[in-house]
């Protein structure tokens, strides 16, 4: 018989692992032939994509640096979480891009 008590911790602990994947920091760069960089056509110079404006953003001024899915690890590189938390470059761009949150 299951306790109600366990049960809920155990509910508890499985709501929370989407938080710590997000706090896991990424270490291998992503893969340029990975399905998901593919699809959102991820690119490691802005420059190199076609970036139309979006949500009040001109397209040049959509980078990696200031994307909502991005954690900034060192002066290069940072986790993206449309990547399952590969590194990407802050330079980079992908379709998938957003605002962060003011």
């Amino acid at each position: 018989m299951i306790k109600r008590r366990n049960l809920l911790k155990s509910a508890t602990a499985l709501a929370a692992l989407p938080l710590i994947a997000n706090t896991v920091k990424a270490s291998t760069p992503v893969s340029m032939t990975d399905p998901a960089v593919v699809a959102l056509k991820y690119v490691e110079d802005a420059t190199d994509a076609v970036r139309t404006d979006k949500m009040g953003f001109k397209g040049e001024g959509q980078i990696c640096w200031n994307c909502r899915f991005y954690a900034k690890t060192d002066e290069v590189w940072g986790g993206c979480a449309l990547f399952q938390n590969k590194l990407v470059k802050g330079e980079g761009w992908c379709s998938g891009w957003i605002p962060l949150a003011n």
